[in-house]
């Protein structure tokens, strides 16, 4: 099973929160743990705002960035996707933004 990664289950991982398992499980359980490009700047941005409101240290911030980063086995590039995202969110009248990780869900890959 391939299984495409997000960016809110990888920070579950890293920063060890109540679904931390399950995700943890599923990523051993696949043969390939898949990601758009785009899962470093929302992961970026998401620890930003655990410095930046939560206090969270630069340490466990750095570290959770890399740890995440690494839980990806392939990032593939938006200059792939961007024509696939653009017709299904047509279809789907949902955000294209959304559409960068549903790529992999019309192709039966378990996404979380």
């Amino acid at each position: 099973m391939r299984l495409v990664l997000d960016a809110s289950a990888a920070l579950e991982i890293v920063l060890e929160r109540s679904r931390a398992g399950d995700f943890r499980r599923a990523i051993q359980e696949a043969d390939a743990v898949m990601a758009p490009e785009l899962l470093i700047p929302e992961l970026v941005n998401a620890i930003w705002k655990y410095h930046e409101f939560d206090r969270l240290d630069l340490d466990t911030c750095n570290q959770a960035l890399e740890l995440a980063i690494e839980l990806a086995d392939d990032l593939v590039s938006c200059q792939d996707l961007w024509r696939e995202a653009f017709l299904l969110a047509r279809k789907a009248r949902q955000p294209a933004y959304d559409m960068f990780s549903s790529r992999w869900r019309a192709a039966k890959m378990r996404r979380f």
